[in-house]
């Protein structure tokens, strides 16, 4: 397949870019809608209409984010990870951030939520006895 004969024009695939690019939509959403417009077969198909119809809009608010991840970290069926984290089995940080993306279908910014989590837990770790 070239360029020519390819279901995607390249308008449409500049669309997708930026939309990844502006962390309106992450880079996973972004291959779902590329793959959505490729199989539409149609050129005038905006990728923004697409994302918009298919609620492809990621979170990125800091006050909506640290609510997530507040609510993850502190659910009672990951106390024990939680414990495990106090303790000092860091890597548990990466459970908590699969946990919270996982909640929200990977609609949160992946960026925004590290950021976000890494503060929150060395938060909790200062204040451990």
């Amino acid at each position: 397949m070239t360029s020519k004969t390819s279901p995607v024009t390249s308008s449409q695939l500049g669309k997708i870019i930026k939309l990844v690019t502006s962390n309106q939509i992450s880079a996973l959403q972004g291959k779902e809608l590329l793959k959505v417009i490729f199989n539409e077969s149609n050129t005038t198909i905006d990728p923004e209409e697409v994302m918009k119809k298919l609620g492809m809009i990621l979170i990125s608010d800091v006050e909506t984010i640290t609510k997530i991840c507040n609510e993850v970290i502190h659910d009672s069926k990951y106390a024990s990870q939680l414990q495990q984290f106090l303790n000092g089995k860091s890597n548990l940080e990466k459970f908590f951030f699969g946990e919270i993306m996982r909640k929200n279908k990977n609609k949160t910014n992946p960026h925004t939520v590290g950021v976000v989590l890494s503060t929150l837990l060395q938060k909790l770790l200062s204040e451990a006895p």
